[in-house]
């Protein structure tokens, strides 16, 4: 294995354990990017529910 794909390999383990851990939190919903490290969050439901309180 060259020394870049490690890397990408690296990367895609921390892409993958931060969509695991942000698709825990009630009401975040999590793109799941194909190529990137860029992640988008749906939060309409959190925040609504936290303005609520």
């Amino acid at each position: 294995m060259t020394p870049t794909w490690e890397m990408r390999e690296v990367y895609r383990h921390r892409r993958d354990l931060v969509i695991e851990l942000l698709e825990q939190i009630p009401g975040i919903k999590v793109n799941h990017p194909q190529g990137a490290f860029y992640i988008f969050l749906m939060s309409a439901a959190c925040l609504a529910k936290a303005m609520a309180k």
